[in-house]
């Protein structure tokens, strides 16, 4: 995020990390002097070779990332849609057809039609006569009462977490709203202070008399702190991965806070219905007469059970309704995968003429520079042909992979040198135009050798008129750099070592 470079997963999924692109940036001594990229055990495949070599080059269009990200949810929606459904189906068996939802609204119907019957039956005979509640009665109908009780507690608690969690959420929003203005603020400010500068005060901000000195630009003209930009890059940095990190958690917590909403919402209208049936019976029990108990009691177990039935087929109506969304999601789902695979195609046929003019200029310029090489290697001296290959980490070059260890140490560190030198020049490269080499004088290499490369690579980036950096190390320098501006810190001789220990 702070190179601003977009996120990319390869053809498995997986993300290319900083750590995969430091792979083509770093040359070093223990990797085979064959291989392109930095030597990995780990996390290393064909596909992340690829990827490697197709983000630091350009060879990919930002839209194809972006749908390659989209393609990468649809599946995995579409894999978790498919996986409901089957398990719904395998649940169901031969019952599919029982579970479409007019045949079950009729027979909702008709079981409501019948509740109301009994109800009106009930309603009859409990007016005939009325006398006193038996003592079974009565503990029945306490029993109930605590029910009741115990619903209505529940219920109140299920409102009071709900309106809780409401609020939650709304502060939750506001607050990542903050946080995402607060972020684009300070990116704001950055690119302000970096075409603007520093601000010099003129006068004193608080009682307005005029600021003595200010001529060390390495204080503030204010506190008279030190800083330096580099500080002022430190504290941005800081500051934006705490923003960022304090937006993950809060939207963390606004998932979990969102989940539990919908899971109260749909708790309460379960205890409602509870509530609600409770209360009926407890009517029932205070209404009832102990002569004609049987008769009601019969007529009310014919109802409890055409209510059983009712929330059966209920639940039916809402399973039915969620496989009938579950088939929606999926078709459409299939829909969007298929288009978004033809755009990933229809990108990557758009990005082929990309993809030989990259290759065409990185091999003219890998010859060049080979070609200024001294007269070690026949087929350097007469090159004319460069190839490469990132996800079977190979070059050739007119047709051969393999040379004297040290040819092989020059070529690697030519066509890293030309994928610099193209990177200042190609805007499409996401190569960040900083090179590491530590290894040129690795498998033998001839001094004179090695002072003509550095001379060619400092030749040749002298040319470059972009910002970048080349880190070469070396114990042979070259006569003709030895003491100049190029060279950072002393040279040691044999027995004097960099820890003096």
């Amino acid at each position: 995020d702070i190179m601003l470079l977009p996120q990319h997963k390869n053809d498995d999924h997986a993300n290319l990390t900083m750590h995969q692109l430091l792979r083509l940036v770093y040359v070093d001594q223990i990797t085979a002097p064959t291989k392109i990229l930095r030597y990995d055990t780990v996390y290393d495949s064909a596909n992340i070779r690829q990827a490697i070599g197709e983000y630091m080059l350009g060879l990919d269009d930002l839209d194809v990332h972006r749908l390659r990200q989209e393609l990468l949810e649809d599946e995995k929606s579409f894999s978790k849609v498919d996986g409901e459904l089957k398990a719904i189906y395998r649940l169901l068996g031969r019952d599919k057809k029982s579970f479409r939802a007019i045949q079950i609204q009729e027979e909702i119907n008709k079981v409501d039609e019948r509740i109301k019957e009994l109800q009106q039956q009930k309603l009859e005979v409990r007016f005939k006569k009325l006398e006193d509640l038996d003592e079974n009665q009565k503990l029945r109908a306490l029993n109930v009462l605590e029910e009741i009780n115990s619903y209505s507690l529940k219920i109140e608690r299920l409102n009071s977490e709900k309106n809780e969690l409401s609020s939650e959420i709304v502060d939750s929003t506001l607050f990542l709203q903050s946080i995402d203005y607060r972020i684009k603020s300070l990116t704001e400010s950055q690119v302000t202070s970096e075409y603007l500068g520093g601000l010099d005060f003129k006068y004193c901000p608080a009682c307005l008399n005029p600021i003595q000195g200010g001529d060390n630009h390495d204080e503030c003209g204010l506190c008279k702190n030190k800083h330096s930009d580099g500080e002022f890059r430190k504290s941005h940095i800081h500051m934006l991965n705490e923003l960022n990190f304090q937006k993950r958690e809060s939207e963390l917590i606004l998932k979990n806070n969102s989940d539990r909403f919908d899971s109260v919402k749909m708790e309460i209208p379960i205890y409602e219905s509870l509530l609600s049936k409770a209360k009926t019976n407890y009517s029932d029990y205070l209404q009832s007469s102990s002569s004609i108990e049987s008769e009601i009691s019969s007529i009310s177990t014919e109802i409890g059970f055409a209510e059983s039935q009712l929330e059966s087929l209920k639940e039916r109506l809402e399973l039915s309704r969620s496989i009938e969304i579950l088939i929606d999601e999926k078709e459409k789902l299939i829909v969007s995968i298929s288009r978004t695979k033809d755009l990933i195609d229809q990108k990557k046929e758009q990005g082929k003429n990309r993809y030989e003019d990259v290759c065409k200029n990185l091999e003219s310029s890998t010859i060049s520079i080979v070609k200024k090489d001294l007269d070690f290697e026949t087929d350097f001296v007469h090159s004319h042909e460069f190839d490469f290959s990132f996800p079977r980490d190979r070059m050739a070059l007119n047709g051969k992979s393999k040379f004297s260890a040290s040819s092989m140490v020059l070529l690697k560190n030519s066509f890293r040198l030309a994928i610099l030198l193209e990177s200042t020049k190609d805007r499409g490269y996401r190569f960040p135009r900083i090179l590491l080499m530590d290894n040129i004088e690795d498998k033998g290499m001839m001094p004179e050798r090695s002072h003509n490369f550095q001379n060619v690579m400092v030749e040749l980036c002298e040319e470059i008129e972009t910002p970048y950096q080349v880190i070469y190390t070396t114990s042979m320098i070259s006569p003709e750099l030895d003491d100049t501006e190029y060279c950072r810190g002393k040279f040691y001789k044999r027995g004097d070592h960099t820890l003096e220990i």
